[in-house]
């Protein structure tokens, strides 16, 4: 699964490495080195037109279905199985036609010691360089607001993920997946409808290109922020990959 993410990098930086052509802003984030469910991400995608426009939002991390009553469940939609995303009513029209990249530095998970302790590792690529999670976005319009108002469209976003390979097993079953670099414009784009064998094509497990490194239980509580969380914790734990 993928629980907490990192991204230190402005938007401008992130546009010109996922080559957005517009910024869509509505606040402007900070970097975040512990970023939660709920909480505001960035996320790169494509609106139709013609052409079509790649554009770098502001999305709130956890999908509210367009058909949803209100926003209260979105908490419960932050991760979306890469298995049935396709086939399931709360993705399948984003899985369909709005899918996104949301940029990560690494992202946190845990693993069970002896004596049940769990011990946070940051996993991120061996350059440091941003990971593209594999995403889903969707639109909710919001009937408490009238049309024109800046908050009349809630969009939020949801992370697909898979099973875990490798070394990796170790700490979680689940994993996120990410848009292979060769896929990212047809994985983005929002044209021709795509089988879905042929999107999961585009995608692969986040385990075959990252290194692990045990950190600080201060990440487990999201009040804790900063660039010391990716500090490693050498005598907590040894390193897995």
């Amino acid at each position: 699964m993928c629980g907490r993410f990192v991204n230190s990098k402005a938007p401008e930086e992130l546009a010109e490495i996922f080559a957005a052509e517009r910024l869509v802003l509505a606040t402007r984030l900070g970097p975040d080195y512990n970023i939660a469910p709920t909480k505001q991400v960035y996320a790169v995608l494509e609106r139709p037109g013609d052409p079509a426009e790649r554009q770098l939002r502001v999305l709130n991390w956890g999908l509210v279905p367009s058909w949803a009553k209100d926003v209260s469940n979105a908490a419960k939609l932050t991760n979306a199985r890469i298995e049935t995303a396709a086939e399931k009513p709360s993705f399948s029209r984003a899985f369909a036609a709005r899918r996104a990249i949301v940029p990560a530095d690494g992202y946190f998970e845990w693993r069970r010691q002896d004596g049940g302790v769990k011990q946070p590792y940051y996993l991120h690529r061996p350059d440091d360089q941003p990971l593209a999670l594999a995403a889903l976005y969707e639109l909710w319009r919001n009937p408490a607001h009238e049309n024109g108002h800046p908050q009349a469209w809630w969009w939020s976003a949801t992370i697909l993920t898979t099973e875990s390979t490798g070394a990796l097993r170790d700490i979680h079953d689940r994993t996120p997946m990410l848009v292979r670099p060769d896929a990212w414009d047809a994985w983005l784009s929002p044209g021709q409808e795509k089988p879905a064998g042929a999107l999961r094509e585009m995608l692969i497990p986040s385990t075959e290109e990252l290194v692990a490194r045990p950190v600080s239980t201060a990440v487990n509580s999201v009040r804790n922020n900063g660039p010391h969380l990716l500090e490693p914790m050498v005598e907590a734990a040894p390193p897995l990959f």
